[in-house]
């Protein structure tokens, strides 16, 4: 037993010795997240083509940038946004939006004279617009952790805590692998930073890093003249692609 724990320890050690920056790098955005996030939390516009540009410079081992966005089956300026970020070396996983229409809500008022009861919609039809890329964003990240052994370097730019039981699985699948997670920070006004991912830097030290975004804002952030050329026609909101902070 002590044999196995000093085993651990030494691991622990060499694992520590081996800065995220040095190892196998693969990136997974959650773009509807994170755009939200930064735009709602922090007060700025994240330029995609300016943040695969820093992390060309910041990962010497960097292998792929995957970019997770869903789209209208008619959207072609989209589609072209797409095509322009595969130029510049994004991986494009975008999953077909549907929507999905919440049911009206309806009350029982009693008149106060008769006391006929009657049925009010309170709340009309509720549509969204969902493409749940968040469950193949989680479903490729595992792949990842199955397919490379060793000290790998996954990182996660996302404030979803969704995403909270796949960096688990993947530091369960390989003990050597280090999760970067690239959010807002939390704030008592418009936070978007899950609770469920803070906890994971506490609860895994040793294999969870959580860095703040607004620390890179000035490198990544859009202009106005970027704004028009480098972020997508039509950004999502708060709804879009189910986009949550739990």
């Amino acid at each position: 037993m002590l044999a196995i724990y000093f085993a651990h320890i030494k691991m622990s050690a060499i694992m520590k010795r081996i800065r995220p920056a040095h190892r196998k790098t693969f990136v997974f955005i959650d773009a509807s997240n994170i755009r939200y996030a930064c735009r709602n939390s922090s007060g700025f516009e994240i330029n995609f083509s300016k943040y695969i540009a820093y992390l060309k410079r910041k990962y010497k081992n960097l292998v792929e940038v995957r970019y997770y966005e869903g789209i209208s089956n008619n959207d072609a300026k989209k589609k072209k946004y797409f095509e322009r970020l595969k130029n510049e070396g994004y991986i494009i996983c975008s999953l077909e939006r549907k929507a999905y229409v919440g049911k009206a809500k309806f009350k029982i008022y009693s008149c106060c004279n008769c006391e006929t009861k009657n049925s009010v919609q309170i709340q009309s039809d509720n549509v969204k617009l969902k493409s749940n890329v968040d469950v193949y964003l989680a479903s490729n990240m595992i792949k990842c952790a199955i397919k490379n052994s060793g000290s790998i370097h996954i990182v996660l730019v996302s404030c979803d805590g969704d995403y909270a039981e796949a960096i688990k699985d993947i530091i369960e699948i390989n003990p050597e692998s280090f999760v970067t997670i690239v959010a807002t920070p939390r704030c008592r006004k418009n936070n978007c930073l899950s609770s469920r991912l803070r906890v994971l830097r506490c609860e895994f030290s040793d294999n969870v890093m959580l860095m703040n975004i607004e620390k890179i804002k000035d490198i990544i952030s859009s202009d106005k003249k970027a704004h028009k050329s480098s972020n997508p026609p039509s950004l999502a909101g708060p709804h879009e692609d189910g986009v949550s902070y739990r």
